[in-house]
């Protein structure tokens, strides 16, 4: 997808959707920003989105992890 400049990567794991990616997704499935709207994202309050960045947002790997291979496990010290 890369390749395709569908997605960009910004660090290990993180991956943006492109102007272009999103016109293909588009053209794909119409209907996928609203359906996630109203099956997810539309459900929680602003006070649960905020919470819901702050906890996937501690979940990423740190950033000395950004050389490993994304989808690499990741153990407790």
């Amino acid at each position: 997808m890369g390749e395709r400049q569908l997605v960009t990567r910004e660090r290990a794991g993180d991956v943006t959707l492109t102007d272009t990616g999103r016109q293909a997704l588009t053209t794909v499935h119409p209907d996928l920003d609203a359906a996630v709207r109203r099956r997810f994202t539309g459900k929680l309050s602003a006070r649960e989105s905020e919470t819901q960045s702050s906890v996937l947002g501690r979940l990423q790997p740190p950033e000395h992890d950004a050389d490993k291979p994304p989808g690499r496990a990741i153990t407790s010290p």
